[in-house]
């Protein structure tokens, strides 16, 4: 097993998951990306994988706390790793971009989300932020 695939094994295990192959190799292609993607993105590249595993390896991975889902207004579900085992709303809320023109989503890690104050009784489980446009490269064209 080489390195990323150990790395993602033991991240799995952190999170109460049994690292099959198939589950190793769906984490690597989302963290493989860099920016949260769709189940179709990772249907694609890994043509060998039937969709419905993907799709009930991604409902366990967000079950269990290791991915979020992004929904950047395309109607799409988006997955995104969590940054850690033990992550915290106020710990892993950052703002996404999405691209008008090209449909990408990128993370944008240093614009930070506050936490807002919530009445009492209320408890959250996510926040988002979504910025649309059109993104560097696609200005660029």
């Amino acid at each position: 097993m080489n390195p990323t695939h150990e790395q993602d094994a033991a991240r799995l295990r952190e999170h109460g998951i049994r690292p099959t192959a198939l589950r190793i190799m769906i984490l690597s292609a989302l963290s493989g990306h860099g920016r949260p993607v769709t189940a179709q993105e990772v249907e694609i590249q890994l043509d060998t994988v039937d969709r419905s595993t993907i799709t009930r390896a991604l409902a366990l991975f967000l079950q269990k706390g290791l991915v979020h889902v992004v929904e950047d207004g395309s109607g799409v579900p988006k997955y995104e790793p969590c940054p850690s085992p033990h992550s915290h709303v106020a710990e892993d809320a950052h703002a996404h971009f999405h691209c008008n023109v090209c449909g990408r989503t990128l993370c944008i890690e240093q614009l930070r989300m506050p936490l807002p104050e919530l009445p009492d009784g209320f408890s959250a489980d996510s926040i988002s932020c979504i910025i649309a446009g059109t993104c560097p490269d696609c200005a660029a064209k």
